[in-house]
């Protein structure tokens, strides 16, 4: 399928979400972690794509957007999950796919950052000692 029509897809969205929940295990694996990641949505409504567990309390929230460009609106959820985890530490990350090749993460809420997958990687670091 040329790009131009998978830009047009109405399955775009739900492609670029498996795309990123496979990285996000090939990760896990290639650093000698069981591979575990989690989907959230409750009765009300809210939804975050990815729970990534990273240790000792900690966790990493992650939507998946297809789009070209990141919305403050697109982290809320994030942030609405994020202050029902008394105790937990969490992290908040929007991945999308930026025109051209940025090299910066940027700040889209408080305590969340948006970049491309490649960041995305980078913020699951490695398994803490």
């Amino acid at each position: 399928m040329p790009e131009g029509e998978l830009e047009r897809s109405p399955f775009l969205g739900p492609l670029f979400e498996g795309f990123v929940a496979s990285e996000i295990v090939k990760h896990q694996i290639g650093c000698g972690r069981r591979p575990e990641i989690y989907f959230y949505r409750d009765r009300q409504g809210l939804e975050v794509d990815f729970i990534v567990p990273a240790g000792a309390g900690r966790m990493l929230l992650v939507e998946a957007k297809a789009g070209r460009t990141a919305f403050p609106d697109q982290g809320r959820p994030i942030v609405r999950l994020a202050a029902s985890l008394r105790g937990r530490s969490w992290k908040g990350f929007l991945v999308y796919r930026p025109t051209g090749a940025p090299t910066e993460v940027s700040a889209l809420l408080p305590g969340v950052r948006a970049g491309p997958l490649k960041r995305l990687v980078a913020e699951l670091g490695r398994r803490p000692s």
